[in-house]
């Protein structure tokens, strides 16, 4: 589980963490860098807490995060 205080998700971060089956962006991260879930075939679900203003707003918009078959956001 990512922190509370935790702003950004670096580029690259979780790349082939092949045993990454979930994760849960929470409120306080404003940014995530490119290709941060690159690789990771376990990776079957992301969740946006309900109170974070920079990604629930593009749930709210219709707009969703995609993961691809390669696994990248």
């Amino acid at each position: 589980m990512i922190p509370n205080i935790v702003t950004s998700v670096g580029a690259g971060a979780f790349s082939y963490c092949a045993s990454l089956t979930n994760f849960t962006i929470p409120e306080s991260v404003t940014n995530i860098g490119d290709l941060a879930f690159a690789g990771c075939t376990s990776l079957s679900a992301i969740t946006v807490d309900s109170n974070n203003p920079a990604y629930t707003r593009l749930l709210q918009s219709g707009l969703c995060l995609k993961i691809n078959a390669a696994g990248m956001l």
